[in-house]
């Protein structure tokens, strides 16, 4: 179904629009959205208030027994069986660890027996000193200086010998296990405190899947570490199960392309190469994990970037620095980010596109006098009421709730003559207090509003 789109005003005068002031709303709104895109803070890498969680770390090679604790088509082999599964992480029972031996507590450390989760990391060798160490200084202290303690040597070769075998049979089986369950569940309260930091503040933060990762230092010197295309995602739990669920947001519709990190001057061009572009990304849809597609796109917009720009869509991690060449890998990741301002932004590009676009874009009579300030006007191009742009019998006396001032007076002079009136001045000249007098007193004013944004 065709749209009529209507500037601000709320008025559709259909085709009174001539090509004169089209081009001039045209370059308008381009201006307005250059200037926005000028004005905005350039974010050139993930700050320490963004939290950043890159699928290349996720478990991989998992066993058996915990298939079912992480999945994603970013890692499985048939991604297109889950093509809308970017993460899912199940909450699994802590591995105990095995008990120990009555006869080895007295030789161990009081921080071992009270945190053995913690010597997970370490190998054989170093846990089977724990005891050697001790049961050879204990043996050199007791034994006689003239003779050997042929009995201390050998119930310390069987302690010894007890002590290697409980590592070896049921400490280290333990301690893989706990090590896989340390780094899933690592991940389950990464994604779980993404979750809380959403239902907290949803106006506030946001959580994308972005793909792309662009790492470059610029003419000036300034490193550049952000991804390029991003989507909307949300975070489900099934809280009885305890699972985390990632997926494209209700609201996903398609992969946007960031590029505000970049100075204008160094932004690709992706105008003539925007229906390719929009036709490339409708294609690809939710499927980031297709590395094919992702690569058409990124080398795209990478070779109308720079001539000596490189893309790998093979490579899973961040580069160890950036240099002067403009590179972009794959690197997917989730990111938890504050929300940026960009209804303005948004709006204008809608009213530029059906500018360019729609053939029944139409503007507003008053939109078309501050297009045309500065031109005659055809008569043709307004209509004035008969009775001078007022209605209802008011004489010449005029009733606002607030005090008036000469220039509100003028004002409503001028809407005797035509049904609208542009009021101009920077600000804490009163507009505000214009408007509320106007507003208040809609019966005698059709139409009245600022250029400008009320600060």
């Amino acid at each position: 179904m065709a749209l009529d789109w209507v500037l601000p005003g709320g008025r559709d005068f259909g085709g009174r629009v001539i090509v004169q002031q089209l081009a001039k709303t045209k370059q308008l709104l381009a201006f307005l959205q250059n200037f926005a895109t000028l004005r905005r803070k350039r974010v050139t890498a993930y700050g320490s208030g963004d939290k950043v969680l890159w699928l290349a770390d996720l478990p991989r090679d998992l066993p058996s027994g915990w298939k079912d604790a992480c999945r994603s088509a970013f890692s499985t082999e048939k991604p297109d069986e889950i093509p809308e599964l970017w993460l899912e992480v199940r909450k699994k029972r802590r591995p105990e660890p095995p008990p120990i031996p009555e006869e080895i507590k007295p030789w161990l450390p009081d921080e071992f027996l009270d945190k053995p989760e913690e010597y997970a990391l370490k190998n054989t060798e170093d846990l089977f000193d724990l005891v050697q160490g001790k049961t050879n200084s204990a043996t050199k202290r007791n034994a006689p200086k003239s003779q050997p303690n042929r009995r201390d040597w050998s119930a310390t070769e069987k302690l010894e010998q007890l002590w290697l075998e409980y590592l070896v049979n049921q400490w280290e089986p333990w301690a893989k296990e706990f090590r896989i369950w340390r780094e899933v569940q690592q991940l389950y309260e990464d994604v779980d405190f993404i979750r809380r930091r959403l239902e907290e503040a949803e106006e506030r933060y946001e959580l994308v899947l972005a793909v792309g990762l662009l790492q470059w230092r610029d003419p000036a010197g300034v490193t550049i570490k952000r991804h390029l295309l991003t989507a909307s995602a949300e975070i489900s739990q099934d809280a009885v199960r305890g699972v985390l669920t990632v997926t494209p947001a209700a609201s996903f519709d398609g992969f946007r392309i960031e590029l505000d990190m970049l100075e204008f001057q160094h932004r690709p061009d992706l105008g003539p190469v925007k229906d390719e572009l929009e036709d490339l990304l409708e294609e690809l849809d939710v499927r980031a994990w297709d590395k094919a597609r992702m690569g058409k796109i990124l080398r795209l917009i990478a070779n109308r970037a720079t001539p000596d720009a490189q893309v790998d869509e093979n490579g899973w991690r961040p580069l160890e620095r950036a240099d002067k060449t403009f590179r972009i890998v794959l690197a997917p990741a989730l990111v938890l980010r504050e929300r940026r301002p960009t209804t303005y932004d948004e709006l204008i590009t809608r009213f530029l596109e059906a500018a360019e676009n729609d053939p029944r874009f139409s503007t507003t009579i008053p939109w078309e006098h501050f297009v045309a300030e500065g031109e005659a006007l055809s008569d043709s191009s307004e209509t004035v009421p008969e009775d001078g742009g007022l209605s209802g019998n008011v004489g010449d006396r005029l009733y606002f709730p607030l005090p008036m001032n000469d220039e509100q007076r003028k004002i409503a002079e001028q809407l005797r003559k035509r049904p609208y009136v542009l009021v101009k001045g920077p600000p804490g000249t009163g507009k505000s207090h214009t408007i509320a007098n106007r507003k208040l007193s809609a019966p005698l004013v059709p139409w009245v509003g600022p250029l400008s944004h009320l600060r």
